[in-house]
């Protein structure tokens, strides 16, 4: 199975901060595989949702703009509720 970034975030992150809880996994690489599948649908989701609301008028760099901003606080915010 393989991680993807924020799977590995969250196997790092669970490693230094949680040995006894990390140590007593059966399948860490699993677990975080998964974990990390569902924070980057999560995330997918909270950015179009953040996004789905149109400022008036917008250029496509106004756009491109706005959608990277939406990502960074939906990334910010699930990682805060699901991994950190």
């Amino acid at each position: 199975m393989k991680m993807n970034h924020y799977a590995t975030l969250a196997y790092d992150h669970a490693r230094q901060h949680r040995p006894k809880a990390f140590a007593a996994m059966a399948d860490p690489i699993a677990h975080f595989s998964r974990l990390g599948e569902e924070v980057e649908n999560r995330i997918m989701t909270m950015r179009d949702q953040l996004l789905a609301t149109p400022s008036s008028p917008e250029t496509f760099e106004d756009y491109r703009r706005r959608a990277y901003q939406a990502r960074r606080q939906a990334e910010e915010m699930v990682l805060a509720e699901m991994v950190w």
